[in-house]
């Protein structure tokens, strides 16, 4: 039990009875109100009524405006370089400012070239032309400076675009965004907005995880080739070697299954969306094929959801998981 102090004026009626303090205008502005429209008088003494609150009443929120407000935060849609990390940031600015100082040398040249080349283009035709072994030439001078501006404008499209694939390993076109603007209408926030828009309203990660988990089973061209046997998950036909030589066995230097299967192993191990250190090395090895690693042995490794890994000269792949359960999630979610 609390208790707290009411404040009345003694008036006509309950509504004018209760003076609410935040409702109380300051002298200042009071006064010319009071000479125009009313007679001032003195006020009522103050009559202080003690009246008693539970405080264990529950509080009520009006589910309508704690609604209102979530819409509200849902709907804000921060700049791209309010989503990045400071280290991104400063790449991206570095990035900028240089994009935007060669392109300001390279705009200025391209207008004396220009100039010079109008002024003298008729008077000195044996000096003016289109060929590089006069003073002045189109296609050496002025085309160069267009093409050079183009050419820095897509290297810095493609820079930023690229960093972020790389760091985040997803998959991002930069000539999507090339398309859509030129050097005089592109920066570092406008190419960020898009790479956000390519995301789908995803983050990094989730667009990462989800083309980890496409890729892998994209990579199943048969899902009948799958089998699970206890703790074991086979894929038959699976590995395309490719022989060297001097009959060395590798993978092809364009694969397209092992990979995205390593990648899917090491998401399922560790939730990371880049391929674990050691599933790497076996990668590498695989690489560098039979001559130099004994690549059809079994590989064993140290966690407690996949135990071990081998591959056969017929191109099966077997994985061993540490349970039934653990090769039936694994085949659930990254290969069917």
């Amino acid at each position: 039990m609390g208790k707290y102090t009411k404040l009345f004026l003694r008036g006509e009626s309950d509504m004018e009875q209760q003076l609410l303090l935040f409702d109380v205008i300051k002298p200042e502005v009071m006064e010319p109100i009071a000479e125009e429209m009313i007679e001032v008088t003195e006020p009522e003494p103050i009559i202080e009524e003690s009246v008693e609150v539970i405080e264990d009443d529950p509080i009520v929120e009006d589910s309508n405006v704690l609604g209102n407000l979530l819409t509200k935060f849902d709907a804000i849609d921060l700049a791209g370089e309010q989503r990045i990390s400071a280290e991104e940031l400063e790449f991206c600015q570095l990035q900028e400012t240089v994009f935007n100082e060669t392109v300001s040398v390279l705009k200025k040249a391209e207008l004396e070239f220009s100039t010079l080349y109008e002024k003298y283009k008729d008077e000195c035709k044996d000096i003016c032309s289109h060929s590089g072994a006069n003073f002045l030439s189109r296609y050496k001078d002025l085309d160069f400076c267009s093409d050079r501006l183009k050419n820095i404008y897509d290297a810095f499209v493609s820079r930023i675009t690229y960093y972020f694939a790389k760091r985040y390993n997803v998959t991002l076109s930069s000539s999507d965004i090339q398309q859509k603007y030129d050097v005089d209408t592109i920066s570092f926030s406008i190419i960020l907005d898009e790479i956000f828009e390519q995301l789908g309203g995803l983050t990094f990660k989730e667009k990462a995880v989800d083309e980890i988990k496409a890729a892998s089973k994209n990579a199943v061209y048969r899902k009948a080739d799958i089998t699970i046997s206890k703790n074991k998950l086979a894929i038959a036909d699976y590995v395309w070697w490719d022989t060297s030589w001097d009959n060395s066995l590798n993978i092809s230097y364009s694969d397209r299954k092992v990979r995205p299967l390593m990648l899917a192993l090491s998401h399922f191990i560790s939730g990371e969306v880049s391929m674990s250190y050691g599933l790497q090395n076996i990668y590498n090895q695989l690489n560098r094929g039979s001559k130099d690693y004994g690549i059809f042995s079994k590989y064993e490794l140290p966690n407690n959801v996949l135990q071990a890994l081998k591959f056969y000269k017929n191109g099966k792949v077997e994985l061993f998981f540490a349970d039934n359960a653990k090769a039936e999630e694994f085949k659930k979610q990254y290969l069917v």
